[in-house]
């Protein structure tokens, strides 16, 4: 939460706008007293997927509700977090229904705008309790456009946001609408869903200034081929070429026969540091027909195992419910996924490669 006296700051922020598709009948169908029961369902939901992400619950216009990416904290890949929660919001409001005594219960259908920018929040000097929280800046009214040409169930972003999370969401060819208030063909994009890591040829990378860390990196690469297991951590600001220096490694030093694993990480995954692996494997086994099964994959483990471990990555048609797993069912997965990360042949030793789409820094493991 902000802190009570936060002084009125510009800050870039991602701007979640959700709204409830077709309030006017939904209040006309139901008393007050269930009217009050499911907005306070949508605003505990949405406040639990604000924390959950890193956000920030500014409030709510109508039945609207304003979630913030980058205020407080600013925050590594808020974009992203924002995209992901809008996502997460909208598979809650349609898992976690609202319910009255004795009668049918139904999930809230809501539209989703986001927008990126700058914007002035914080708290007036001497505003009163309850009425202190000051949001200024086009982007607010920006988001609140743009849900109003979402389709139900769906989330639609500005350029901006498109341009900041492009490398990880999936979204529609670009449209041009005229929206209230907003310039005459206004640029929009429609999330189709989250990228699908592939693994494919690193492509050779020229390096430039970079013989004595290259250097490094063959040394220990041979040091690790003799047996001897090794972690890299590559430090240094946005744009020196870590992942430049990584790419030319892989692609001079290892050979068709040797395993290479990449995993990807991003900031909307910061809460759930087995993503990069689910996503990995998730690749591996996509539909195909030279693609192996997710148990193939693992090297055939027992059928309990597998299962439990699908579960736990949230992998293929596993059911959503009782997924709750023991502290020796988490180590033995942890322990099982650590072993297929690392295992092969002395002679065919394992590169692991984490690329961080230019927001972690990218450790390699041999």
């Amino acid at each position: 939460m902000p802190p009570e006296e936060a002084p009125i700051q510009l800050r870039r922020i991602s701007v979640l706008f959700c709204d409830i598709v077709g309030s006017t009948e939904l209040s006309q169908q139901h008393s007050i007293e269930d009217m009050q029961i499911i907005m306070q369902h949508y605003y505990q939901v949405a406040d639990d997927i604000a924390r959950q992400h890193d956000g920030y619950l500014v409030g709510s216009q109508g039945d609207g509700v304003v979630i913030l990416f980058g205020y407080p904290r600013v925050l590594d890949g808020f974009a992203e977090r924002c995209v992901q929660a809008a996502q997460n919001l909208q598979r809650a409001l349609a898992e976690k229904l609202v319910t009255f005594d004795g009668r049918a219960s139904f999930h809230i259908p809501t539209r989703i705008g986001i927008a990126t920018g700058q914007a002035a929040v914080g708290q007036a000097s001497g505003a009163l309790r309850g009425d202190a929280m000051q949001l200024v800046g086009p982007v607010v009214n920006r988001a609140a456009r743009l849900q109003t040409v979402a389709n139900p169930q769906s989330i639609v972003v500005d350029s901006k946001t498109q341009h900041l999370t492009r490398s990880s969401v999936l979204y529609s060819e670009v449209e041009a609408h005229d929206l209230k208030g907003l310039p005459s063909g206004t640029e929009v994009f429609h999330v189709l869903g989250l990228r699908r890591e592939v693994e494919g040829p690193v492509a050779p990378a020229t390096l430039i200034g970079r013989d004595g860390e290259a250097a490094t990196l063959r040394r220990l690469w041979t040091q690790a081929q003799a047996g001897t297991p090794v972690t890299v951590t590559i430090t240094g600001d946005a744009g020196i070429g870590k992942s430049t220096l990584i790419q030319s490694f892989v692609s001079m030093q290892t050979n068709p026969s040797m395993r290479v694993v990449h995993l990807h990480c991003a900031a909307m995954g910061a809460r759930s540091p087995l993503l990069p692996v689910a996503k990995t494997l998730d690749a591996l086994t996509a539909s195909g027909a030279t693609n192996p099964s997710l148990a193939s994959l693992l090297g055939d483990p027992a059928p309990e195992l597998l299962h439990r471990a699908a579960q736990f990555l949230g992998l293929g048609a596993t059911p959503a419910e009782d997924v709750t797993l023991s502290l020796r069912d988490r180590d033995s997965i942890l322990d099982f996924l650590g072993r297929w990360i690392i295992r092969g042949h002395p002679a065919r030793p394992c590169c692991l490669w984490k690329t961080p789409n230019g927001l972690i820094t990218p450790p390699a493991s041999f």
